[in-house]
């Protein structure tokens, strides 16, 4: 009797363990648009994000018709919960979702951020999320075992129909880097100076964890008049080229865009973009000619420059001219007397 009690017991209580607390509903549609007033910046988003943003994987040479990837449009509650989505796209059409990317909205009910506030108050809030479709490699190809010596990691920027930065920043593994400017940048020209050995170091890890080595040589997404991205990668004597143009439009994997703003960051590629005090010291560091015409260009194109907002690095770089013209003047009165 003992024994067919403990039966029972056993067999109700597995059948009540899913007798608890009932799973969430599945999020519904509501009108939320991408320009609606409570949206946040892209950046904000990913600081508040708590739930690793899902990516579809499809074969090697799968062929989608159109863009990869797909944006959705969340209106997230004061908790940071997913109250509904928006099921229209930037030109309020209603988006037609693959199989695949339905079952994206399926796990809606599970992702959660870091309640938004204003004022000190938890709100509600908009946030647009890019849903990445990406290509699997053919074949990993393992990255070259070199040297840190034999290592050389370039990225360069072109332009678009706009203001896009045109610049190249090559990084050596001895922690040497030059930097070209060429357009639509507060400081142009080449200027050479070093970073921490180191930090070169974590961007071999980096490159080598995220398997851009298996990656193609281009992803070419079909939209026109955007600016064309490309790393040239050279470890001893084998060398990898991508380029990246809307790629993630084609099926290239995150991975390779945030690897590209690694080398920027270890490069200080924006130092250079938006002036800053770090550029006016490598400037000064290598000797720069601060009474040359280029000087007083740099300050006028920072001055015109709506994100170059260091105004500090603007009056430094002011102020180091007037040295030079005064001392300058000085040497001029001294002479004639």
């Amino acid at each position: 009797m003992r024994v067919l009690t403990t039966i029972i017991v056993l067999l109700f209580s597995g059948l009540c363990a899913s007798c608890g607390t009932p799973p969430a509903p599945q999020v519904g549609v509501c009108s939320v648009k991408p320009n609606d007033a409570q949206a946040v910046d892209l950046d904000v988003a990913a600081a508040h994000r708590r739930t690793p943003l899902p990516v579809i994987t499809y074969p090697f040479g799968t062929e989608i018709e159109g863009d990869w990837g797909f944006n959705l449009t969340l209106r997230i509650d004061a908790s940071g919960r997913v109250a509904c989505y928006g099921d229209r796209d930037r030109l309020d059409r209603v988006q037609v979702l693959t199989p695949r990317q339905r079952a994206v909205i399926g796990t809606l009910k599970d992702w959660r951020y870091q309640p938004f506030e204003q004022e000190g108050k938890a709100v509600p809030a908009v946030v647009v999320e890019q849903i990445a479709e990406v290509e699997a490699v053919e074949k990993h190809v393992p990255l070259p075992q070199v040297p840190l010596d034999q290592v050389v990691i370039a990225l360069s920027r072109s332009g678009c129909y706009g203001t896009c930065p045109i610049y190249q920043v090559e990084i050596h593994g001895d922690g040497r880097v030059v930097y070209q400017g060429d357009d639509f940048v507060d400081v142009r020209g080449t200027h050479a100076y070093r970073v921490p050995v180191e930090e070169v170091r974590r961007l071999v890890d980096s490159l080598r964890e995220k398997d851009i080595w298996s990656l193609r040589e281009s992803y070419r997404g079909g939209w026109t008049d955007h600016p064309t991205y490309k790393l040239t990668m050279t470890l001893g004597d084998q060398k990898k080229e991508l380029v990246d143009y809307i790629g993630q439009r084609k099926g290239m994997p995150p991975a390779a865009s945030e690897f590209e703003r690694e080398v920027d960051k270890v490069a200080r590629s924006a130092m250079w973009i938006n002036l800053s005090g770090d550029a006016i010291a490598t400037l000064r560091a290598e000797g720069f000619d601060f009474h040359a015409q280029e000087a007083a260009d740099i300050l006028a194109r920072a001055s015109e420059n709506p994100y170059s907002t260091d105004d500090e690095a603007k009056r430094e770089l002011l102020e180091l001219q007037k040295s030079v013209i005064q001392g300058s003047a000085e040497k001029t009165k001294i002479g004639s007397e």
